[in-house]
């Protein structure tokens, strides 16, 4: 499916990018990297020297389709974004939001796996994300 010259951006158009239209019907969408230890996941997900991991390439996107929705339903509410972001390692799971605070994994009443712990934070519109200077909260 893929080579070993095959970057980030080729990996995330044709692995996570079709999977976005779930988040945008209200589900989710998971990333999940295992392996060894050097074997490339935190460039993966976060990227590296320039080149954007599949968090950033997936904020950007979904930024884009929101604005785009929201701007052809002026007279509705606007959707918003919540996202999370956790790491598991070994038998201890960290919250990436919150400066990889420990927090647990548990099943809610309808057996979604849930982050207990972990921060959840509002994504903006790229417009709000502009003017606090291309931060996104």
């Amino acid at each position: 499916m893929f080579g070993q010259h095959d970057d980030n951006v080729v990996v995330f158009a044709r692995a996570f990018l079709p999977r976005l239209p779930t988040v945008l019907r209200g589900g989710t969408a998971s990333l999940f990297c295992y392996g060894y230890t050097g074997a490339g996941k935190t460039h993966t997900v976060f990227g590296y020297e320039g080149e954007p991991g599949m968090f950033t390439l997936a904020a950007a996107e979904l930024i884009h389709l929101l604005d785009d929705w929201n701007e052809q339903h002026p007279s509705r509410d606007p959707v918003m974004l919540q996202v999370s972001c956790a790491e598991i390692y070994q038998d201890d799971v960290f919250d990436l939001l919150n400066g990889r605070a420990p927090c647990s994994l548990r099943k809610n009443s309808t057996g979604q796996l849930m982050v207990r712990g972990g921060t959840t934070k509002r994504m903006l519109t790229a417009a709000e994300s502009e003017e606090l200077g291309g931060d996104i909260e």
